[in-house]
């Protein structure tokens, strides 16, 4: 991943990161952080993905909410701490952003976000998917427009 960041080749950098925390999550290397790791992929988002630098410094309360998952399912989970935050907290817009979702939202999900005047944001569906950096571009521009992700 280091040799591929150093070239420039900041998608097949991004893989092989996950590659080897993909490995280290089925073969417990007996670390729960990786400094490296972690360094590598600020390293690619600074490089690769450019923040905003016009993002306005908020003091008031949040009231755009962007919850980000992998994926949610109908049994437990994310779906339902993010459905019960959504259901407890009445007074804030909530929005969902799927970066691998497969399959259908839950109901009980879908429509909180909805109640809320959120938006479901599938990255998989919407842009080209065999690109992680592309991806994380969407990411960035969804999440510059919540005051609280």
């Amino acid at each position: 991943a280091q040799d591929y960041v150093e070239r420039g080749e900041y998608t097949m950098g991004a893989v092989y990161a996950e590659i080897a925390a993909a490995y280290a999550c089925g073969k417990h290397p007996g670390l729960f952080t990786s400094w490296e790791l972690e360094q590598l992929l600020i390293k690619i988002g600074q490089q690769a993905i450019p923040a905003n630098t016009n993002r306005i410094s908020r003091f008031s309360p949040p009231k755009k909410i962007l919850h980000v998952s992998t994926y949610v399912s109908s049994i437990g989970g994310h779906s339902r701490m993010i459905w019960r935050w959504i259901n407890q907290d009445k007074e804030r817009s909530h929005s969902i952003v799927l970066t691998r979702q497969v399959h259908k939202l839950p109901k009980l999900l879908s429509d909180a976000v909805r109640n809320s005047q959120g938006k479901i944001h599938y990255l998989n569906k919407n842009i080209n998917s065999s690109s992680i950096i592309s991806s994380a571009k969407e990411l960035r521009k969804i999440a510059e427009k919540a005051d609280l992700v």
